[in-house]
């Protein structure tokens, strides 16, 4: 199983911008089981953003069976997203 952590915020330009990439990248998944897209607002769950080590937003984390394997910051397009994704399935 493959989870991808988006960490964004309302305040976030970038994360506004990025928001719709990642929502297409969710409906691009939405049948496969092994993936799975959460959101997670930086500013309401500070915790969770501690855990994984984000500073600077947007980010993603990959994690494959519960480890963490791969994180990005800033935006990215759905086709790097998508890719990755599949690398991680193979």
């Amino acid at each position: 199983m493959i989870n991808v952590i988006y960490f964004s915020a309302p305040w976030c330009g970038p994360c506004r911008t990025f928001g719709p990439v990642m929502e297409k990248v969710a409906e691009h998944f939405g049948e496969n089981s092994l993936v799975e897209i959460t959101k997670v607002n930086a500013d309401e769950d500070p915790d969770t953003a501690a855990l994984h080590g984000i500073r600077s937003i947007p980010a993603l984390v990959y994690l494959k069976e519960s480890e963490t394997v791969y994180q990005s910051v800033g935006v990215k397009s759905q086709g790097d997203i998508i890719e990755k994704i599949n690398e991680l399935l193979a």
